[in-house]
Parts: structure tokens; C-alpha cells; sequence
């Protein structure tokens, strides 16, 4: 058997096999000499230079494959090693591969001895700064000529047994198949072996295959995130989108895993949901964003968001056109508090109804008549308060928590203004605890219902444009933050929240100024700096002014 197939000599149990008996002997012998010969060596301060030639020596006679010189000279500088732990791991190493490679298992197995007792003692193998190759080649060899019951005793070399889970994986398909099938009835409540199937099943493209196999073994571990990650990407090939895009939400890789996102991204794009889809791809790190799936994916969600977003937002005409003229006069005459419900009858959501989103306060301000005197159970309007100076000064930087998508500063939840009445208050509070317990969607639906009915509760208006926001509803976001005026900047985060749904619905410019207003208040974390440089093209400096 020729050294070109083997660079570092044949395979040792080609060359001998060992009679465990007399090994087990031999190398208790020798043990016993090399571990009085460390003793004796611990007194020396520092490895001879004439050794750690012999070292270098034997070292080029192996790569020059000229065997036989190599392990002298190997053998006499391990010897002189003794006081160096770790050089002199590299030095048996290195003569262990000399003695296989000239056709010396025997000795190869004892020099492999040595190294366990030098690893035992003093961790000198692991910590022993061999190049990369030798340690490679080595371990190979003792793969192929060291019992494995042998290997699982050192820590060291414990990790080249294969697992179970590894020798089934090395099989070829058909028969690792064979096996699993055999594994799933003779263990039953083992979920490896129904992830695996699950795994060849999406190999070979049998995806109704892989997401009924996590799903029995999600009934097994319940939570499991690669149980998840093969039931969602079966679910997205077997275009089940809605439960794909659960599954794979939870499996922890949707911004690590390319194969995760590309399933996540593109079951949003087939379910239309446009500004899901494109608040994803803007989570994603850059090395998947680029990926050429990806990219596609994110083209399509963005024309579909350009697409759906004039639907979305009524213009000014449809908002007008309906106003009764004789209606107009009395909105412009101050009224006591007892009319406030004539003047909120021809609100603007009876008029946009069959779009289902409420209209910004753009539309509705030639129909607003100036805010009527506030009473007890009317807060005061936030720009009114703005003109007369009674506003409350912006929260210190150092007391805001971090922002991010779906984020909400404790210091940004509570209202601006006098508090709602108690029905609506309770209403809110429903909404904050749906958002708590991350069921955002009903929260989204809870929250606009509540602003909707409510139109003259500031608070309501920007808790609906954060549910719309932590949901990817741009459009919606920027009505509802607008219905009442911006948020104000006491209210830093819901301002970083609002100059994100205005980038994202092209209104670029106003997104800058929101986010300057912003920036001071804030913390600047990965996902804010994202948004920075996008709206504002560079990073802005942290301490950056309006």
C-alpha cells in the first residue's frame, strides 16, 4: 500500500493487529518509566537548544518522508523534552505520525500512550501549539488504530468516537433511511430520530414528509427550535404559508439561517403581507440581505407595498367631497363642552370605512373647528398645550430603555395628557396587555378600534399608531400618530417609531425631522443606527439637535 494514497503513511490497522492483552502490558511498562522520567525532569528550567534542533530535524526527515531518521531523531528530543509539557506533546505527535508512516503500529500506539499520560497530567496535548495539519493527521491515525472504548476514557480524545447521531448521518440516504424508520419503532420517544427523518425528507424534497415528522416529534419536545425550523420550512414547501411563517418565527434562525429566511420572506410575500415583509429584510445582517433569493423576494414585497400603499391612504378630495357645506359653519364657532359629541360626529372614520383605515389629521383639518375649552374629561389637545409652553420637559437620555422593533421604552407607556376615562382607560390597558403576552395582531385590532371610537384621546391615537408600527403597518402608523398631532418630544420613542413608518411610506424628508427630534432621547442601538443611516443617509452623532 503506497505512501501517495496515505501522506502520512498507511492506516496502522492495515500494518498490525494489535493483541490488546499484550498492548495493555507493554504499555503499562512504559508508563511507569516515562511517568518517573517527568518526575525527574520537573527540576529543569528550560528545554535544551540542542534538543529543539533534534526536534526541528526529525521534523523536516518526516516531511522529506524519509521515515526512519525522523523517528530517531523524533524519539531523542522527546526524551529532552520532559521539563515542557506542551512542546514535548508536540514532539510525540510528530513522532507518532514518523512511527505509522515507516510502518510501526506498535510503536505508534505507544507513542500515543505517552501523550494520553502527558494530557492527563498536564493537559499538554490540548494545550500544546501544533499546526493545525499535524494535529489533523494525527488524530485521523487514532481514529483508525485506537479502540474506541479506549478513546471514550480521555477527555481528550473522547470527541473522535462518532455519536450515534453521527454514524447514522455518515450512512447514504437509502440507508440511513432504512435505519431511522428502524430507530423511530425501536425508540419511540427519541425526537433525534424524527428530526433526522424530517431532515432527509426536506434532502429529497418529500416537504408533507419533514413537517409531519417534526410535528410528531414537536409532540415529543414541544418547543423544540429544530423541530420548529423543519415543521415551518415543510410547512412553506407544502404552501402553508400562515403556519410556515409561525413556525419559522419561533425556530430562533430567521436572521442566521439563509434557508429560514428565504422560507419566512417569502410565505410573507405570499400571504400580501407587503410591510411585514420589508420590515423583515430590513432585521436582516447584510451577508443574508444580499443572498440573490433574498433580494428577489424583497423586490416583490416592495412592489406590493408600493402597490397596496394608495389604497391604504385616502386623499384629501375623498375626505372633503363628502362634508355637508352647512355643516362647515358651525364647526368654526366655539362651542361649550355639552356639544363636543356634535362636533365629533362627522369624524373622518365614517368616510373611510371601506378602507378600513382611519384618516391622518391632514384631511380632517379644514373640518376641525378650534378645540372647544377643556373640561375634566377632555385632555388637552398636545399642540394647544405646545403654544401655550405648558408642555413637560423631555425625559434625561440616560432614563430610556433601548429601542428596537417592537420595542417600548417604560419611560415612553405612559400618557402626556390627563387621564382617559375609565372605560377607555381599561380599553388601553387590554391593548398594552395583549402587546405584553406578544400577540401584537389582536392588540393592533384591539387598539384601533379603541382610537377609532375614541378620536378625541390622544393617548388612544399613539397607541395605535405603536400597534400599527410593531406590526409593519406603515401607513397605518402615520394616520393614527397624525390624528392627534406627531408625538410630541417628551415622547422620544413614539417620535423614533413615527419617522419609521414615514420612511417606509416614502416620506422621506418628514422622516428626517422626526428622527432628529428623536436622536437626542434616545439609545442608539444596531437597529436605530440602521434607520439613521437610511433616513438621514450617515450616521448622525449621538448628541445631534433637532
Amino acid at each position: 500500500m503506497g505512501t501517495d494514497r496515505f501522506p502520512h503513511g498507511p492506516p496502522i490497522q492495515a500494518l498490525e493487529t494489535p493483541n490488546p492483552r499484550s498492548w495493555r502490558l507493554r504499555s503499562a511498562r512504559i508508563s511507569a518509566v516515562f511517568i518517573t522520567a517527568l518526575v525527574l525532569a520537573a527540576a529543569a528550567n528550560a528545554v535544551d537548544p540542542f534538543y529543539m534542533r533534534l526536534l526541528r530535524q526529525g521534523t523536516d526527515s518526516y516531511n522529506r518522508r524519509d521515515y526512519a531518521p525522523a523517528v530517531r531523531q523524533l524519539r531523542v528530543a522527546c526524551f529532552g523534552l520532559l521539563d515542557d509539557p506542551q512542546v514535548l506533546a508536540d514532539g510525540l505527535t510528530r513522532l507518532a505520525l514518523a512511527q505509522a508512516a515507516s510502518g510501526d503500529p506498535t510503536g505508534f500506539r505507544e507513542t500515543f500512550q505517552r501523550i494520553t499520560e502527558v494530557e492527563e497530567r498536564f493537559q499538554g496535548y490540548s494545550r500544546a501549539d501544533i499546526p493545525p495539519d499535524v494535529r489533523a493527521g494525527f488524530e485521523a491515525l487514532v481514529i483508525q488504530g485506537i479502540p474506541a472504548a479506549t478513546l471514550v476514557e480521555n477527555p481528550a480524545f473522547s470527541r473522535l468516537v462518532p455519536t450515534r447521531e453521527q454514524r447514522v448521518a455518515s450512512l447514504p440516504p437509502s440507508e440511513r433511511r432504512k435505519e431511522l424508520n428502524r430507530l423511530v419503532k425501536a425508540e419511540p420517544r427519541q425526537v433525534t430520530w424524527r428530526l433526522m427523518l424530517g431532515q432527509l425528507d426536506l434532502a429529497e424534497g418529500d416537504v408533507r414528509g419533514a413537517w409531519q415528522n417534526a410535528d410528531a416529534g414537536l409532540k415529543i419536545a414541544p418547543g423544540s427550535e429544530e423541530a420548529l425550523r423543519v415543521r415551518g420550512l415543510g410547512f412553506a414547501g407544502d404552501k402553508r404559508w400562515s403556519q410556515a411563517v409561525d413556525d419559522l418565527r419561533a425556530c430562533g434562525g430567521v436572521t442566521s439561517d439563509r434557508r429560514v429566511a428565504a422560507a419566512l420572506l417569502g410565505s410573507l410575500v405570499e400571504l400580501k403581507r407587503w410591510q411585514e415583509a420589508s420590515a423583515y429584510v430590513a432585521q436582516l445582517p447584510p451577508a443574508l440581505a444580499t443572498d440573490p433569493a433574498i433580494r428577489d423576494l424583497e423586490e416583490r414585497a416592495g412592489n406590493g407595498l408600493k402597490a397596496a400603499t394608495p389604497a391604504l391612504t385616502p386623499t384629501p378630495a375623498r375626505t372633503h367631497t363628502p362634508t355637508p357645506a352647512p355643516t362647515a359653519a358651525p364647526t368654526r364657532t366655539p362651542t361649550p363642552a355639552t356639544t363636543a359629541a356634535a362636533v365629533r360626529t362627522p369624524t373622518p372614520v365614517a368616510t373611510v370605512a371601506p378602507t378600513r383605515t382611519p384618516t391622518p389629521v391632514a384631511t380632517a383639518v379644514p373640518t376641525r373647528a378650534p378645540a372647544p375649552a377643556p373640561t375634566a374629561t377632555q385632555p388637552v389637545p398636545t399642540a394647544v398645550r405646545t403654544v401655550q409652553g405648558a408642555g413637560p420637559p423631555p425625559p434625561a437620555a440616560a432614563t430610556l430603555a433601548p429601542v428596537g422593533v417592537g420595542a417600548v421604552a417604560a419611560a415612553d407607556t405612559k400618557p402626556t395628557t390627563a387621564p382617559s376615562l375609565p372605560s377607555v382607560q381599561a380599553e388601553l390597558d387590554r391593548v398594552r396587555e395583549l402587546a405584553r403576552t406578544n400577540k401584537l395582531e389582536d392588540a393592533c385590532a384591539a387598539a384601533r378600534r379603541v382610537a377609532d371610537a375614541h378620536p378625541e384621546s390622544p393617548e388612544a391615537q399613539h397607541l395605535a399608531g405603536e400597534m400599527a408600527y410593531r406590526t409593519s403597518r406603515w401607513p397605518d402608523a402615520v394616520l393614527y400618530f397624525r390624528r392627534w398631532g406627531e408625538p410630541p418630544d417628551a415622547r422620544p420613542v413614539l417620535l423614533f417609531y413615527y419617522a419609521v413608518a414615514l420612511y417606509e411610506t416614502g416620506d422621506r424628508a418628514g422622516a428626517a425631522t422626526a428622527l432628529r427630534r428623536s436622536l437626542p432621547n434616545i439609545r442608539r442601538t444596531e437597529y436605530v443606527e440602521l434607520y439613521v443611516t437610511k433616513i438621514l443617509g450617515t450616521a448622525a452623532s449621538p448628541t445631534q439637535t433637532p
